[in-house]
């Protein structure tokens, strides 16, 4: 009576259970049929080439990447620094800024009153005018119909 293997067993030996998988393909291999190199676990001296040969590219890309992250991290360290510089300034200066606040402030209500005084006089021109033209054709109305008597 054969006894029962848990678990995967290798795909070229169905009665031996499976040590690993392989690093390229996932296929299950028993202790026979794997190739390893440099800790590198594989099913076929093929998968074990393309295995060592992806390690390198993605080593590469995961150098590249840590570079990447780096300089972001830079970037951002840079820009909260000169965020810091412009507040320490703004701090330093806060009495002129707050004058400059002030007289901007002032200019444009200034200005806002100008323009409302300005809106003001010429609605009430433009209905003087609407007013006068009115009376006019009313006038001209009655005399033409004979109320103006």
């Amino acid at each position: 009576m054969s006894s029962k293997i848990n678990g995967s067993v290798c795909l070229n030996h169905p009665n031996v259970p499976a040590i690993a998988h392989c690093a390229t393909c996932r296929k299950p291999i028993c202790a026979d049929c794997a190739k390893t190199a440099e800790g590198i676990t594989c099913c076929s001296k093929a998968c074990l080439q393309n295995a060592l040969d992806s390690r390198v590219v993605v080593g590469d890309i995961l150098t590249r990447k840590k570079k990447s992250e780096f300089k972001r991290i830079f970037s951002n360290l840079i820009v909260l620094l000169i965020i810091l510089v412009l507040a320490w300034f703004a701090y330093q200066h806060r009495e002129q800024l707050l004058d400059l606040f002030r007289k901007g402030k002032a200019k444009t209500e200034q200005v806002s009153k100008e323009a409302v005084g300005q809106v003001k006089s010429k609605a009430e021109n433009y209905k003087k005018e609407l007013d006068e033209g009115d009376a006019r054709r009313k006038a001209a109305n009655d005399k033409k119909y004979g109320f103006d008597e």
